[in-house]
């Protein structure tokens, strides 16, 4: 098999959304996940704009982390929470302020990696040989 844009060379890999046969070249701009160069644009520029949504949910998560954190200890200083309560927003606090804070780091990693990708992919659109 030949590649789709490169009728002289050996395909080494299959796009994963369209299915046409890609040679190296092609395959480079998006080895991770073997998608040809149009098809990882615009594949990954809807799932950088889906990151960019939940980038919104992580914010917001931290902002009511902090909050609630906020609303915690003004509650302990005005001694108006039983034991029970303490605990409990103790392990509320010790497990949503970490996640909210590893869910945002992730999302910007995601939004970096996939900006890399479409970037590259962009810029090496490969010029179809076909005649």
């Amino acid at each position: 098999m030949n590649c789709e844009f490169h009728k002289d060379r050996e395909a080494v890999a299959k796009c994963k959304v369209c299915g046409k046969d890609l040679c190296e070249e092609c395959n480079k701009v998006n080895q991770k996940y073997s998608a040809c160069p149009s098809c990882a644009k615009s594949t990954l520029q809807t799932y950088h704009q889906n990151i960019k949504r939940g980038l919104m949910f992580n914010v917001l998560s931290i902002i009511c982390s902090v909050a609630f954190v906020v609303m915690y200890v003004v509650a302990l200083a005005l001694q108006k929470l039983n034991l029970g309560y303490i605990i409990a927003g103790a392990i509320i606090i010790a497990i949503l302020v970490p996640a909210s804070i590893f869910m945002l780091c992730y999302s910007l990693r995601n939004m970096k990696e996939y900006k890399e990708v479409i970037e590259v992919a962009g810029s090496e659109e490969p010029k179809n040989n076909q005649k």
